[in-house]
C-alpha cells in the first residue's frame, strides 16, 4: 500500500508539472524539442549555377511542411525564382552529436488513402556540407502501378541557424 501511495503522490507532482526533486518537468522536455524552423542554403551564382534554399517549417499543427527554392543566374536570360513544396504534415526526427546536427529526416504517409509516402533526407557530409534527397513512393492503385523514386535534390548546403 504504502508503494502504491507513493507512485500515486509521484505521478500526481508529475502531472502538474513538477518531478519528485522539485525541479519543473517542462523546462526539461523543451530542450529535447525540435527546431520552429531549419534552412539549408547554397549559393553557385554566378560561377556555377543556381542559389537554393530548402526550408523546413514547423506549422500551427505541430508538423513540418518543407519547400525547396530555386533562383537561377540567367547566364544572358531572365533569372527565374521558383519554390516548390516537397511535403506538408512532416515529422522530423534530427539525428545530433553534441550540438552538431547530423541529419534531419522528415517524412509523412499518405498511403493507402490519399497519395504518397514522403521522406525528406538531408545529410551531414564529411566535409561539414549537408546534402538532400526526397523519396516518394506509392502504392498500386486502379490509376497505376506503385512507384518508388529517390532523387538528390540538392547538395554541399550549409546549415543556417
Amino acid at each position: 500500500m504504502k508503494n502504491f501511495a507513493m507512485f500515486a503522490l509521484v505521478a500526481g507532482l508529475v502531472a502538474c508539472g513538477q518531478n519528485p526533486e522539485g525541479s519543473d518537468v517542462a523546462s526539461h522536455q523543451s530542450k529535447s524539442r525540435l527546431a520552429k524552423t531549419y534552412s539549408f542554403s547554397v549559393d553557385r551564382r554566378p560561377v556555377d549555377g543556381n542559389f537554393e534554399t530548402i526550408s523546413v517549417k514547423k506549422d500551427q499543427f505541430g508538423t513540418y511542411s518543407a519547400s525547396l527554392r530555386v533562383i537561377t543566374a540567367g547566364f544572358g536570360f531572365p533569372s527565374t525564382d521558383t519554390t516548390e513544396e516537397l511535403g506538408t504534415g512532416m515529422t522530423c526526427v534530427e539525428s545530433k552529436k553534441g550540438q552538431k546536427l547530423l541529419a534531419l529526416k522528415c517524412s509523412v504517409d499518405m498511403r493507402p488513402a490519399d497519395g504518397a509516402l514522403v521522406e525528406l533526407t538531408l545529410s551531414r557530409t564529411t566535409e561539414g556540407l549537408y546534402d538532400a534527397t526526397l523519396r516518394k513512393a506509392t502504392y498500386a492503385t486502379l490509376q497505376g502501378p506503385a512507384t518508388d523514386v529517390t532523387n538528390d535534390i540538392a547538395y554541399g548546403l550549409t546549415y543556417n541557424r
